[in-house]
């Protein structure tokens, strides 16, 4: 890694595509997708689409499940829902490590019933 979030974000933004979706996302997503490229092993992400961008912002994986993460601005909160499965399995949380443990808890639940 050694990357800081600060070096990833002057790097990607440097495509004025990839700035202007960022922009839209807000900043709650802008971070959450630069914590997962901090664990990314190669630079492909330094010329991602905005289309992409969204594709990795909105999904958080655990167990082989998949879950999407949005952002409420009027309640200032993250929220999710397990995708792919039934019933309807949600969670939140007000970080994103709080949405992340809330994601995981929903599937070890769901993995137990």
């Amino acid at each position: 890694m050694g990357n800081s979030l600060d070096d990833l974000k002057k790097r990607v933004l440097k495509n004025p595509e990839v700035k202007k979706e960022y922009d839209r996302l807000g900043k709650e997503f802008l971070t959450i997708h630069l914590k997962q490229l901090a664990s990314t092993p190669d630079e492909s992400f330094v010329h991602t689409s905005p289309e992409d961008v969204k594709g990795r912002v909105r999904r958080m994986q655990y167990k082989g499940f998949q879950g999407s993460v949005e952002y409420s601005a009027d309640d200032d909160l993250l929220y999710g829902k397990v995708l792919a499965v039934e019933p309807l399995i949600n969670y939140e949380g007000s970080t994103m490590d709080e949405l992340k443990a809330a994601f995981e808890a929903a599937i070890d639940s769901y993995l137990e019933s």
